[in-house]
């Protein structure tokens, strides 16, 4: 390596959040000589400034699209296999990342958002998701802390939560211990396709070139994929979340949703309940930086209030924001362009619950040309 370069890796890996570094590590542990590039420091948006709730069961709100559940199906074999990844994860990363598996919870207060759980089990259960339907009374007997405006809900053992300023820190470890190069600060300016085959990378940190590429940068997967040409539509949006004062434990590290009302509850070890859900927060351009807003946390304390009365009393200790992103088709993105060959694209908008599967399925097709569960509906090339 000479001054102003960085040489050359088999694979460069564009993302320092969960999913850039968890794929970081399967592909060194597997032998390839692996560089993650990363414009600012690790785990400094999505990955380390969500709620740490582990989506293992179906992302429902009604005004999702009618036939939303039968479009994202072949979705749900990643949490069904994403749930088995979590319960193993700190024995394999030989760490504490902070995971609870108390079991997760979807609330209902109305017939019809019953129905939209009812067929989201049903899809569950048809590709080995083991969630169930509970009635209230069945609700009750598991988390005897609802309010009593909640009818219904579904139930799955082994979903909870995490904690974001851990898990990504493990796979960063893992990574180097089997050989992997981490660069932060690099932010990439661009990527240029080599005429034989493989890629020319410009960063602030010098240059690269790599035979393949791994875009995992989350919201900013546009602007990367710009760079070779491609279209990938993801969207970006701030999303916040609030943390309480330390409480008397009553969630038995349970993760609670609301269908009809944005919420996502669990109470953190130290007593603190994390209240989330997606509301929105406020992005400055011009200082990159994310806000919570005031009415969003309002909205969001009250619906936490009405579904758990408990929290009414809890005093609001902090809140922050993130950024956040989706895709309109509601999949995610893994696999390889057809049009750009050696450029892969990982992209999940549930990237904390997701990233270490989807990390380790296109570290899979990279390996061996085919993974465990097949890539083809998420592939890049559908746009």
């Amino acid at each position: 390596m000479t001054a102003g370069t960085l040489g050359s890796a088999e694979v460069a890996v564009i993302g320092g959040g969960l999913v850039g570094c968890a794929t970081a590590y399967h592909l060194a542990k597997g032998g390839v000589d692996v560089i993650l590039l990363e414009r600012g420091g690790l785990n400094q948006e999505a990955s380390g400034t969500n709620a740490g709730s582990l989506h293992l069961q179906i992302y429902i709100h009604p005004t999702f699209p009618d036939d939303y559940v039968e479009r994202i199906r072949p979705s749900i074999a990643l949490l069904r296999e994403a749930a088995k990844g979590w319960a193993s994860i700190e024995s394999e990363l030989g760490a504490d990342c902070g995971v609870r598996l108390g079991g997760g919870l979807w609330v209902a207060e109305t017939l019809e958002h019953m129905s939209l759980i009812e067929a989201k089990v049903r899809a569950e259960n048809e590709m080995g998701v083991a969630s169930e339907v509970l009635s209230r009374a069945q609700l009750l007997e598991i988390a005897p802390y609802l309010g009593p405006a909640i009818i219904g809900g579904s139930f799955l053992r082994g979903e909870g939560f995490a904690n974001p300023l851990l898990v990504t820190g493990a796979f960063v470890r893992a990574a180097q211990a089997a050989g992997g190069r981490i660069i932060t600060h690099a932010n990439v300016h661009s990527i240029r396709q080599r005429g034989g085959g493989g890629f020319d990378i410009a960063t602030d940190e010098g240059s690269l070139s790599s035979s393949r590429v791994i875009s995992a940068v989350g919201a900013w997967t546009p602007q990367i994929a710009r760079m070779v040409g491609l279209s990938i539509p993801v969207h970006a949006g701030v999303a916040q979340v609030n943390v309480t004062e330390a409480c008397a434990p009553i969630m038995r590290d349970q993760l609670l949703q609301h269908v009809g009302l944005g919420l996502t509850l669990k109470q953190a070890p130290s007593g603190g309940f994390i209240i989330g859900g997606g509301w929105p927060g406020h992005y400055d351009r011009a200082s990159k930086r994310k806000s919570p807003t005031f009415d969003s946390i309002v909205g969001n304390l009250w619906v936490a209030a009405r579904t758990v009365p408990r929290l009414a009393t809890a005093q609001l200790v902090r809140s922050w924001a993130g950024m956040g992103s989706w895709l309109e088709d509601g999949m995610p993105v893994i696999g390889e362009s057809s049009q750009v060959k050696g450029f892969h694209v990982l992209y999940h908008s549930l990237g904390f619950s997701m990233g270490p599967i989807s990390a380790q399925l296109l570290s899979e097709y990279c390996l061996t040309g085919e993974a465990s569960i097949p890539l083809g509906p998420f592939s890049p090339d559908r746009f």
